[in-house]
């Protein structure tokens, strides 16, 4: 590490929940599965219905910035039948352990290797120490909780880019029952020793992602190509060989099809046979904002060669 600090940077607007571009969802998907890299990242499909959850979520954090319950309702209207229960789990919170004030909220941060993070909230501990606060929502709690969260990569580079050694998850229960509204906080050290794994961990993955995206184009440069782009195979046979090469380079990693929350977002997209394999739509805007973001032109060319070739093809 060599000591730079983290520069404030714009705080990317859009959809609601929308992640910074080069956040720990995006290097995450690097650790989890590449065939969902391929999808979201370099073809840019998104599912067109949000999992409730995610909704529940969403305007839980809303209320927590300070939206009135009337400002959710300007929300999309796939989140209104969530607002009632978001409202229960925000009281439920203020009568929880008390929330100190915060010196700074919503904040972006770009690291200076290149990864992007936003911690909901930056406060003072006590000997005024910096730390920063992150506000979560579970189905449930494991006896693993605090081990899971001394490692979890947004939590570590929400703490680097507001210079805290500390961060403190202020995790909440949203499942019904008599544990709705409960209230765990994990308070996560952060050392030279998570600041470095970080590091390493997001350059391991940018290299990875090139040498990826650089073998992908060099299969396509081996088929004939047609059509005004220039890009896409001439017929079937060749989609199916470019599919075939594809599926090695951006492989599924079945232990993430399914995780704490159910299946993964693009499950039916990747094994389902019915109408919900279909339910995608692309959004470049957003599944392009990471490499944007780079600010590598060459990268941003491959990527977009790419798209446009497979986006029929997968």
């Amino acid at each position: 590490m060599d000591g730079r600090p983290a520069q404030p940077s714009r705080k990317r607007t859009g959809d609601p929940g929308t992640g910074t571009p080069r956040g720990s969802t995006f290097w995450t998907v690097t650790q989890t599965c590449w065939r969902l890299f391929l999808l979201k990242y370099i073809l840019a499909l998104f599912p067109v219905k949000t999992p409730d959850y995610l909704h529940v979520g969403t305007l839980y954090h809303a209320l927590l910035e300070g939206w009135s319950v009337e400002g959710l309702y300007t929300f999309p209207p796939e989140y209104h039948p969530h607002i009632e229960l978001a409202k229960k789990l925000y009281d439920e919170r203020l009568a929880g352990p008390p929330i100190p004030s915060s010196t700074a909220k919503e904040k972006q941060r770009t690291l200076p290797f290149g990864m992007t993070a936003k911690a909901d909230r930056e406060e003072l501990s006590f000997g005024k120490r910096k730390a920063i606060r992150d506000f979560k929502s579970t189905i449930f709690f494991s006896e693993h909780d605090e081990k899971q969260w001394n490692v979890n990569l947004g939590i570590l580079a929400e703490a680097m880019g507001h210079g805290a050694e500390k961060a403190i998850v202020d995790v909440i229960c949203k499942a019904g029952g008599d544990n709705f509204g409960r209230v765990q906080q994990f308070e996560v050290e952060v050392g030279e020793r998570e600041r470095e794994a970080v590091e390493q961990l997001v350059n391991d993955a940018r290299l990875e992602i090139h040498a990826r995206v650089d073998e992908a184009c060099s299969e396509l440069n081996k088929y004939e190509v047609c059509g005004q782009d220039g890009n896409k195979p001439k017929d079937d046979h060749q989609k199916a060989l470019l599919y075939k090469r594809l599926r090695a380079i951006f492989p599924k990693r079945m232990p993430s099809c399914v995780g704490k929350y159910g299946p993964c977002h693009y499950y039916e997209r990747c094994w389902g046979d019915g109408p919900e394999k279909h339910l995608f739509k692309q959004n470049q805007r957003k599944g392009y904002a990471w490499v944007n973001d780079e600010g590598d032109v060459v990268l941003r060319d491959k990527v977009s060669r790419l798209s446009d070739a497979y986006v029929g093809v997968v």
